[in-house]
């Protein structure tokens, strides 16, 4: 009884892990001018309300409205202010591009919309492994998720 209660259980557990609910795919559509979010069955569950609106990455979009720029999450509540210059397309290793047009530079976000990385390179890219390709001037080098370089730029 008690082997037959331990599989029993077992079983159940299995099932449990591959039930894991799927988080939902939305991607971006444009109504009536807007951009908004649908689902893999065509039904709108962010309505088209932005002039911009990007692919979903890590749960969060990139959207925007009058050439400022923030993010949304799934159930379309804005979560990082509508607020910066530029953004990247998308975030990755949880960082995300942001651009400052006074500064005419690139550093990185958080997604709580944090500066996590100053605004000092001509140029970013997102993270890859740890890392992000960088321009200053005419040199590239790369940086880890702090903003250190592990490779100082170089021509």
């Amino acid at each position: 009884m008690f082997q037959k209660t331990i599989f029993l259980s077992g079983v159940l557990f299995l099932l449990l892990i591959g039930c894991k609910k799927e988080e939902q795919a939305l991607f971006p559509v444009s109504k009536n001018g807007k951009y908004g979010f649908i689902n893999k069955k065509g039904k709108i569950v962010i309505e088209p309300k932005f002039d911009y609106a990007w692919k979903f990455r890590e749960g969060l979009a990139m959207v925007g409205k009058t050439n400022r720029y923030g993010c949304v999450n799934k159930k379309g509540d804005i979560v990082i202010p509508i607020k910066f210059d530029r953004l990247g397309w998308q975030f990755s290793e949880g960082r995300m591009q942001f651009y400052k047009e006074v500064k005419q530079r690139w550093g990185f976000i958080n997604k709580k919309g944090e500066i996590v990385i100053e605004a000092r390179f001509n140029y970013a890219y997102d993270f890859s492994d740890g890392l992000a390709k960088v321009k200053v001037g005419d040199r590239w080098g790369y940086i880890d998720t702090l903003g250190k370089y592990i490779w100082e730029p170089t021509k």
